[in-house]
C-alpha cells in the first residue's frame, strides 16, 4: 500500500541515486513591516526562493497568499520568475522575488498578517505528487492612520426622485462618524450636488436629474458617491440606491441575488433588498423554496427585506437558481436568484464510462488547509480474474481551490487481455466494470486531516462512451467481406461480452439496443485477412483486409574474427518479422478506423490460418484526399508472435 504521506520528504536532500526530492528554500522565513500613516509607505521587500530537485518531470511551483483578517488583499508578490499564480522553474534554482504593498490606505490602525505559501509539485513514475511546502509569514504594523476609521453611518442611502414634482426625498441626511481630529472632507457622486469643507454631516441633494439623459424614466440607479480628503484620496465611500419614477409604482434596489454558502459548517446566507413605496402599496413576495424572507415595515410600506437561505446542511452542493417575485396590484417585479452551496468536492458523475468524468473542482473548506489528498481504491476483474489496485495522490489549494482528474487514473489501472479473440467461444465475458471507492481529505501543512468525504461503489467501464453504446464501437456502418469475422464487444449489465460471429455472409445490419449497425460489401474480394485491435475501450475491434500482403523477416546477425583461426565466426542473429499489406477498398467513413488501428498497441491477424500478434509501425498515413472515392491503404506491422 502507498504511503499515507503524499509529502516525499528527501531527509538530508541528497536523494542518492534512486530517490527523487524537489526541495524549497527561503532567505527568510518572515518579514515584519511597520507603517507610520503620517510618513511614506514601507519599501518593497526582497527574498530569495532556491530550489533543488531530482529525478523530477514537469517540476512546478505554485504559490498562495493567505489573509488572516477579513479585510481586502494588502499584499502581493512580484518578480521576473512570477506568472499568475506559479513560479518558472527553468533558468537556474535561484529566484529573486518581492513582497509589495498594495490598498493599505483604507486599513485602519492595526496588525495585519498573511503567509506566502509555495508548493513544490512534479512527476516521477507517472504519478504527480506534492514534495514540499515553504511559508513566508509577513506581518504590517499601521498606527496613524486615522482617516482609514472615517465611515458614514448607513450602508445604503436609499432617495426617491419624482418626476412629476421633481423633488428628492428619503434618506438624504448622511452622518459623518469617527472624523474626531476632525479633517475638511468633501462630497461628490454623480447627480447629486457635491458639498465641500463638511466635517459630521450633510445632505444629498439634487444636482440635474431630471435632465440627465442617461437616466431611466423610471427605475433604480445604483450610484457609488464617496467621501474625499483635500488631496482628492477616497476614504469612505457613499452608496445612494436612486429610485427614480412617479408615486404609483414600487421599486427594488437590486435587480437580481447571489448567495454562497459552505458545507463545511451549516450555516446561511441573507441579502436585502430595499423597496421603495412612495404610496404604501400592498405587495405580496413569494420566493423559491429554499429562501425565506422577512419584511421589516409592513407590507404596505417602504423599507428592507431580507431574504434569508435555509442551512447549508439541508441543501445539496451545486448553484441553484430561482425569482423572488414581488406583486402590486396587477404588476410584477422580478428579482432572479442564485445560491451557491459550496461542497468540499465538486464530485458528480452521470457515465459509465471513466474518461467521461469530468475534472473535480476542491474547495478549501478550512483557513488552515494546503492540500487535498485522494485515495482511489478500485477492484478490477478481467476474465474472471479479480485485481485489487489503491493510489494516493496529493493536489495543492491555490486561489481558494484544487484540480484533480480522477478518469485517466482510473482508466490507466485496468488489467489489459492480451490474447487473441479468434480462439474464444461465442460469447465470452471479457470483464465486468470496475468498482472504485473515492476518499478525499483536507491536509493542514502537518499533513493532519481537518476533514473528509467518501464516495463508495462507484462503477465504471473503461474509455469514453461509444456512438454505438451498448456496443462498444464508434463505427455503425462497417464494410464486411463473405469470410468476415465480426467481434461485438458488448455492454450486458455489468459486464463486458465479446460476441464472436464467423458466419456473416448473409449479415445485412445488427441491432444492439436502440443502436443499429448496418454492413457493405464492397468489392467481392475472396482474399481476405481477419483482424481485431485493442481499442480506447480496451475491447477488440474487428475489420478485414481485401488487399496483399507480404512477411519479410529481417535479420540482424553477431560475428567476431576468431583470434585463434584468424577468420569470423557468427556467435549469434536476431530475427524480427515484419508484415506489410493493403487495406483493400473501404469507405471514407472507416478511415478514422484505420487510424485508431495504427494508433493500437496490440493487434492480432489472422492469415491462411495463422494467427499473428503484432502492432503497427505505419509512419504516416494519408488522412483526407478530395481526389479519392473508395479509400485503400499500404500499413506496415512489426510481428511478436504467431
Amino acid at each position: 500500500m502507498p504511503a499515507q504521506n503524499p509529502i516525499i520528504d528527501p531527509g538530508d536532500g541528497s536523494g542518492g541515486n534512486f530517490s527523487p526530492y524537489f526541495q524549497l528554500n527561503l532567505s527568510q522565513l518572515n518579514d515584519n513591516l511597520v507603517w507610520n500613516a503620517s510618513q511614506e509607505k514601507p519599501l518593497p521587500s526582497n527574498f530569495i526562493l532556491n530550489l533543488q530537485y531530482y529525478l523530477i518531470q514537469n517540476p512546478n511551483i505554485v504559490f498562495d497568499i493567505v489573509f488572516m483578517q477579513p479585510v481586502a488583499p494588502w499584499l502581493t508578490l512580484i518578480g521576473s520568475s512570477v506568472f499568475h499564480n506559479s513560479i518558472t522553474v527553468a533558468g537556474g534554482g535561484i529566484k529573486n522575488l518581492t513582497t509589495q504593498l498594495s490598498n493599505i490606505d483604507s486599513l485602519p490602525n492595526g496588525v495585519y498578517e498573511a503567509e506566502i505559501i509555495f508548493t513544490a509539485t512534479g512527476l516521477y513514475n507517472q504519478q504527480i505528487s506534492t514534495y514540499d511546502i515553504a511559508s513566508l509569514f509577513v506581518t504590517l504594523t499601521i498606527f496613524n492612520n486615522d482617516s482609514a476609521s472615517i465611515k458614514v453611518d448607513k450602508l445604503q442611502y436609499n432617495v426617491f426622485f419624482n418626476r412629476s414634482t421633481n423633488i428628492l426625498n428619503g434618506e438624504t441626511l448622511v452622518a459623518i462618524l469617527n472624523n474626531s481630529t476632525p479633517i475638511q472632507l468633501k462630497f461628490l457622486a454623480d447627480n447629486f450636488l457635491t458639498k465641500t469643507n463638511i466635517t459630521d454631516s450633510f445632505s444629498i441633494e439634487n444636482f440635474g436629474i431630471e435632465n440627465n439623459q442617461n437616466l431611466p424614466a423610471q427605475g433604480n440607479v445604483n450610484v457609488l458617491g464617496g467621501l474625499f480628503k483635500i488631496d482628492n484620496s477616497r476614504i469612505a465611500n457613499v452608496n445612494i440606491n436612486l429610485a427614480i419614477g412617479l408615486n404609483s409604482d414600487i421599486f427594488a434596489d437590486k435587480s437580481s441575488l447571489t448567495f454562497n454558502i459552505n458545507k463545511s459548517t451549516p450555516q446561511t446566507a441573507n441579502e436585502s433588498v430595499y423597496i421603495t413605496n412612495p404610496e404604501n402599496k400592498t405587495f405580496a413576495i413569494t420566493t423559491p423554496n429554499w429562501l425565506s424572507s422577512t419584511v421589516f415595515n409592513g407590507m404596505s410600506s417602504s423599507g428592507f427585506i431580507k431574504f434569508t437561505t435555509v442551512s447549508s446542511a439541508n441543501i445539496a452542493g451545486g448553484i441553484h437558481t430561482g425569482n423572488v417575485i414581488i406583486s402590486y396590484e396587477t404588476k410584477t417585479i422580478t428579482i432572479p436568484v442564485v445560491l451557491t452551496v459550496v461542497s468540499f468536492s465538486s464530485f458528480q458523475f452521470s457515465t459509465k464510462f471513466c474518461l467521461d468524468i469530468p475534472e473535480i473542482i476542491f474547495n478549501r473548506m478550512n483557513a488552515a488547509a494546503r492540500l487535498v489528498r485522494v485515495t482511489i481504491s478500485a477492484k478490477y476483474n478481467l476474465n474472471g480474474v479479480e485485481t485489487i489496485k489503491e493510489n494516493i495522490y496529493a493536489q495543492p489549494y491555490v486561489n481558494e481551490k484544487a484540480l484533480f482528474k480522477i478518469s485517466d487514473k482510473i482508466h490507466s489501472q485496468f488489467p489489459r487481455f492480451k490474447s487473441d479473440f479468434f480462439s474464444i467461444g461465442n460469447d465470452f465475458e471479457l470483464m465486468k466494470n470496475a468498482i472504485i471507492d473515492l476518499k478525499f481529505e483536507e491536509l493542514d501543512v502537518n499533513y493532519s486531516i481537518l476533514m473528509t468525504e467518501t464516495i463508495s461503489n462507484l462503477k465504471f467501464f473503461p474509455g469514453r462512451e461509444p456512438d454505438g453504446n451498448p456496443l462498444i464501437s464508434n463505427w455503425l456502418f462497417r464494410k464486411r467481406n463473405k469470410k468476415s469475422v465480426f467481434f461485438n464487444s458488448k455492454i450486458v449489465g455489468e459486464n463486458i461480452i465479446v460476441e464472436k460471429i464467423e458466419s456473416t455472409n448473409d449479415v445485412d445490419e445488427l441491432s444492439f439496443g436502440s443502436k443499429v449497425v448496418k454492413y457493405y460489401e464492397l468489392p467481392q474480394n475472396f482474399n481476405s485477412i481477419d483482424i481485431h485491435f485493442e481499442n480506447d475501450n480496451l475491447v477488440p475491434e474487428w475489420f478485414t483486409f481485401t488487399g496483399e500482403y507480404k512477411i519479410t523477416a529481417e535479420f540482424s546477425h553477431t560475428y567476431a574474427k576468431n583470434i585463434f583461426k584468424s577468420q569470423n565466426e557468427k556467435y549469434d542473429f536476431t530475427k524480427t518479422k515484419m508484415l506489410a499489406l493493403n487495406t483493400g477498398f473501404f469507405i471514407k467513413q472507416e478511415l478514422s478506423l484505420i487510424e485508431k488501428m495504427v494508433e493500437s498497441k496490440l493487434v492480432f491477424m489472422k492469415i491462411a490460418g495463422k494467427i499473428y500478434r503484432c502492432f503497427s509501425t505505419t509512419q504516416k498515413l494519408m488522412l483526407d484526399d478530395s481526389t479519392e472515392e473508395l479509400l485503400g491503404r499500404d500499413l506496415e506491422f512489426l510481428i511478436v508472435e504467431q
